[in-house]
């Protein structure tokens, strides 16, 4: 289950021998319906559907502290989206309007702002899983952010 006022973050891959121009696919990642909150305006299901857009999750390298860690996951999503919005309201702050607010009800009104994600499933337990479709699905929602499009669609608001 997800609070329908919390935007939930799914994730993607790329593929080996691939490159960033490529299209990325969902993967093991999870999504769903909830059973707890019903529908809220914003979606056209019958509950919760979750998640509400993804980035890549492929693992990543760092280093802290002079050690190499590997880190990936929809965990390293949370932080990608919200570094996004906090430079799309510094960019709204900069342009004297406030702070961007709950994202959600503009996402789902200006889809087109996201890449949809249209390949992919996320199996386990024994099951197939949710696969990516086009628009909206459970795995990656409506996709993943575009940031100069969200950009301009937040600018102009």
């Amino acid at each position: 289950m997800t609070c329908p006022w919390v935007t939930g973050i799914g994730g993607t891959e790329t593929k080996p021998n691939l490159t960033v121009f490529d299209p990325e696919q969902a993967s093991a990642c999870g999504g769903g319906f909830s059973d707890l909150f019903p529908l809220p305006e914003y979606q056209n299901q019958m509950m919760r559907g979750y998640s509400d857009i993804s980035t890549n999750a492929d693992s990543r390298i760092y280093a802290a502290d002079g050690v190499f860690s590997e880190l990936g996951g929809t965990f390293v999503g949370g932080a990608v989206v919200g570094a996004t919005f906090a430079l799309i309201n510094d960019a709204r702050l900069a342009a004297g309007k406030g702070p961007i607010g709950f994202v959600n009800p503009m996402l789902y009104k200006n889809a087109q702002a996201l890449n949809d994600i249209m390949r992919g499933n996320n199996p386990g337990c024994g099951t197939p899983g949710f696969s990516a479709v086009p628009g909206w699905d459970p795995i990656t929602g409506l996709g993943t952010p575009d940031f100069k499009k969200l950009l301009d669609l937040f600018l102009s608001q």
